[in-house]
């Protein structure tokens, strides 16, 4: 929670241990800095987390904003200044070991994603993606066993003919590194399913290309349950709108994208994608199930958000799904209020 007055800000770590039921302040993040405020969760040690603040002083670049970030391990009551100039992405731990994917010296342009690990509670940390960099591939997003502590990664590469997005694994917590195979699609969106045990990864990929007329450009979806060692095609959901006011003031027709969520604990798989526009040119977006041998998906029901670009939905192992969302504010206010709302469901 962020509380301003002014240039002073008061950055309040609160806590649920009944899945938002009930929650309890924690602590103040050390600094009243007014900025831009990003947590970064470990997704499986939840009391670990990294929080980077960003901002601009009068006379700054609009590339190089002005960072701090701080790091816990005991759930908010104690903060450790986090040295350097890091965007922090995601984190895992695993046996001691804390995974992160940090974007180096974010205010330069030119800068790549590297997977890092800190043995040592974050305060210092080595690359361990070197067979990556040697490939000349950037990781943007990583998973961890938390049963074998094996990695895998989604990495993209720029090529003469464009982006090329790849699929990495390591048994060893990144010493070594292979590459997997790669259905037929762009894999523009991923979704890989919580593994359990020495279980093969289930991953899924679609992308829909934007390089051909808008009557071409159908979503494809491809999953494998083995690892990468065979993928086989899945029936997309392909659902075509039009909108009175998209496109500057004349009817516009796009087909939907259809943006990965994630892979349910049944092995179903979860899809977000707009279903209809509203007369002013608001889209609602669903949230779709393919189940895992249908060959049709059904709609699980309207997101409760009005932001689509905002909103990330959390399939859990438990059962549980997690959907963060926050409503645009007003532009044509003098204040500019954020409604934000955390929601909970059970699945299915």
């Amino acid at each position: 929670m962020t509380r301003a007055d002014g240039a002073v800000a008061t950055y309040e770590f609160w806590a649920s241990h009944d899945r938002g039921t009930t929650w309890r302040q924690v602590s103040d993040l050390p600094t009243h800095q007014s900025a831009v405020c990003t947590v970064v969760v470990d997704a499986l040690a939840p009391r670990t987390a990294v929080v980077h603040l960003t901002w601009y002083q009068l006379g700054d670049s609009p590339t190089s904003p002005r960072q701090l970030a701080f790091a816990t391990t005991d759930g908010g009551r104690t903060w450790l200044p986090l040295a350097g100039t890091h965007e922090y992405l995601q984190l895992a731990t695993y046996q001691g070991a804390t995974y992160a994917l940090r974007l180096d010296n974010p205010s330069l342009l030119d800068t790549g994603e590297h997977l890092d690990v800190s043995t040592d509670g974050m305060h210092t940390w080595h690359t361990d993606d070197q067979a990556l960099e040697v490939a000349h591939v950037w990781p943007h997003a990583f998973w961890l066993n938390p049963t074998n502590g094996s990695l895998l990664a989604y990495a993209s590469a720029s090529t003469p003919a464009g982006l090329s997005r790849s699929l990495w694994v390591s048994p060893n917590g990144g010493h070594t590194w292979q590459q997997l195979d790669a259905p037929d699609n762009g894999m523009q969106y991923l979704a890989v399913r919580w593994p359990t045990g020495e279980a093969p990864w289930h991953i899924c990929a679609s992308d829909q290309p934007v390089d051909v007329a808008p009557a071409q450009q159908h979503n494809r979806l491809a999953c494998t349950d083995d690892g990468g060692n065979t993928w086989k095609d899945r029936p997309a959901l392909d659902i075509t709108l039009t909108c009175p006011t998209c496109g500057k003031g004349q009817p516009f027709t796009a087909n939907s994208t259809l943006a990965l969520v994630g892979i349910a604990p049944d092995g179903s798989v979860l899809a977000a994608a707009v279903d209809r526009y509203e007369s002013d040119g608001t889209p609602r977006v669903s949230l779709f199930r393919l189940a895992h041998d249908a060959t049709r998906w059904e709609s699980l029901g309207v997101i409760p958000s009005q932001n689509p670009p905002n909103i990330y939905i959390y399939p859990l192992p438990s059962g549980l799904l997690w959907l963060v969302g926050n409503q645009p504010p007003i532009s044509s206010m003098a204040t500019f209020p954020v409604t934000s709302a955390i929601y909970t469901a059970a699945y299915p």
